[in-house]
């Protein structure tokens, strides 16, 4: 809400103060005069929309991904343009140029964030994303049910939170990987860097494959 207001208004907007009440302190006195109510102040910093940081991480991945140039076709193309003449061939004339454009021999957002892991130092990522297959399928689900349905209702804010910082954390990790970093200092970064520690940590408390999944 704030950032419509700031949109609307062209001005900085935001809650920078909260004021709340102790609940029950509105009772009376024995003489049936009201006790004033208790207060505070409190002063905080508002958490941004977890689903727009959502976005932005994965769409940095996914653009980061495609300008490195190693896309890797999930079917060779001869295969891939064989195996789409035989779909299109069952579809209504009609309806052949629609679903022709919809069909394509590109990674999915799975297979992008697989590559970015694979990158950098193994042990830094070893370090950051124990479990790589499991932070990529929870980070696709949540941008597809976000992007489709406009929600995520099999993720928790605290899962969420963590798939944001550790897909920023593989971006970075990948920025300082092309920077040439080496292999040692990567994991120097991920290990004694406050930020990326935090990052490590959330990852293993939240993104870690367990027997429910």
């Amino acid at each position: 809400m704030q950032d419509l207001i700031s949109q609307a208004t062209h001005r900085a907007a935001g809650v920078i103060w909260l004021r709340v009440e102790v609940a029950g302190s509105g009772s009376q006195l024995p003489d049936g005069r009201a006790l004033p109510r208790r207060r505070a102040d409190v002063l905080y910093s508002p958490a941004r929309f977890v689903e727009n940081n959502l976005l932005t991480a994965v769409g940095a991945a996914e653009v980061l991904h495609r300008n490195l140039r190693i896309d890797e076709k999930p079917f060779p193309k001869a295969d891939f343009s064989a195996m789409r003449e035989a779909m299109l061939a069952q579809v209504p004339e009609e309806h052949r140029d629609r679903l022709k454009g919809a069909i394509r021999n590109d990674p999915t957002l799975r297979d992008r964030l697989h590559a970015l892991a694979a990158r950098p130092d193994k042990e830094a990522i070893a370090q950051l994303v124990p479990d790589v297959a499991h932070w990529a399928r929870r980070t696709t689900r949540a941008r597809n049910d976000l992007a489709h349905e406009g929600k995520t209702p099999t993720h928790s804010i605290e899962e969420l939170i963590a798939i944001v910082d550790v897909t920023t954390a593989v971006v970075i990790l990948n920025v300082l990987h092309e920077l040439g970093l080496p292999a040692a200092r990567q994991r120097e970064v991920v290990r004694d860097h406050p930020t990326l520690r935090y990052t490590a940590d959330l990852a293993r408390e939240w993104l870690v494959a367990s027997e429910s999944h």
